[in-house]
């Protein structure tokens, strides 16, 4: 009787080990992360003010203030956008604003001050901005709303409003 249980639980760790081995080999390489992948230029909140004055006087920036761990930017970066893409005549937005990160800021003491200086209080947010005479100047912001979350119409009245549509 000891002896069939000794065999019963030795095929059990058998079974079991050959298992875990078959998941470990047949696992999937590339996990999704749920961030927001973000191709080509980016720009911290921590330099944003020295980058924005360094591009010179009459210079405009279109800016998106996100997180890529933030829900509420995935869902813009990844379905709002791709909207976007279609009715601006297959030019994506993400080629005409810049990316600036506020992951670092997010647990600072200055966060919300930090966001202030550039007319917003949370993110995400788009904001529009120009450089007259060596100073910033907010001209509008956009800023998503938990409870009216911005949609492909409300992205495409801000470029409008800041005359960088390209569609019909």
């Amino acid at each position: 009787m000891l002896k069939r249980i000794a065999i019963s639980f030795m095929l059990l760790i058998l079974i079991s080990s050959i298992a875990l081995s078959a998941y470990k080999i047949f696992e999937p390489k590339n996990k999704n992360t749920n961030n927001v992948t973000i191709t080509g230029f980016y720009i911290t909140l921590n330099n944003l003010k020295e980058y924005t004055l360094s591009t010179g006087d009459n210079t405009y920036h279109y800016y998106f203030f996100c997180s890529p761990e933030d829900k509420n930017c995935i869902y813009l970066y990844d379905s709002v956008f791709t909207g976007v893409k279609n009715q601006n005549g297959g030019i994506s937005i993400t080629n005409i604003i810049e990316y600036v990160d506020v992951t670092s800021y997010i647990n600072n003491a200055n966060y919300l001050s930090e966001l202030q200086k550039w007319g917003i209080n949370k993110y995400p947010a788009l904001v529009s901005v120009k450089v007259e005479n060596g100073e910033i100047i907010i001209n509008n912001s956009l800023i998503y709303d938990e409870k009216n979350p911005l949609n492909i119409t409300d992205i495409i009245e801000w470029l409008k409003l800041n005359n960088i549509y390209s569609g019909s």
